[in-house]
């Protein structure tokens, strides 16, 4: 931050991809350096969930950038709450890490309790919504060295 000068901002929009015709352009005037970004809302951000949330806010702290929510106030990077914002997104970052891995554990089981009841590889796939080879290289890394699930 510059405290003997004034900051300059750069302006972050971007569009639903559902919504059809509109682009950034519109939105956005160009930049060349900018010492704070400033966004509408943290889900207009990103809607990539915390753990990619605070990597991109990490980031921007790294290069000296700072942050600011329109709507969010407390989501300011350049007031005294800065360490704070921080650690509070890196705690749900770090939920939302442990929900994934919970979630990519039950759905390991689902695939080879389904496998076990005869279903077919394509057929796990589709109820999984996920490729073949996916659920084939998952139940191999899963099972016991050398296992494969039949």
């Amino acid at each position: 931050m510059k405290p003997d000068s004034a900051l300059r901002a750069a302006l972050y929009a971007r569009v639903s991809t559902r919504d059809k015709g509109q682009e950034v352009d519109n939105q956005l005037i160009k930049l060349r350096r900018f010492d704070v970004v400033v966004f509408w809302a943290l889900d207009r951000l990103t809607q990539e969930g915390a753990l990619a949330t605070l990597e991109y806010l990490n980031q921007l702290s790294r290069y000296g950038v700072a942050f600011r929510s329109y709507m969010e106030p407390y989501l300011d990077s350049c007031g005294v709450f800065k360490g704070a914002i921080i650690a509070i997104l890196g705690t749900i970052a770090r939920q939302e890490r442990l929900r994934l891995s919970e979630r990519v554990r039950a759905g390991l089981e689902r695939a080879r309790r389904l496998r076990a009841q005869g279903w077919s590889w394509g057929r796990i796939a589709r109820a999984l919504g996920v490729s073949k080879a996916a659920v084939r290289r998952a139940c191999q890394n899963q099972g016991k060295p050398g296992e494969v699930c039949q």
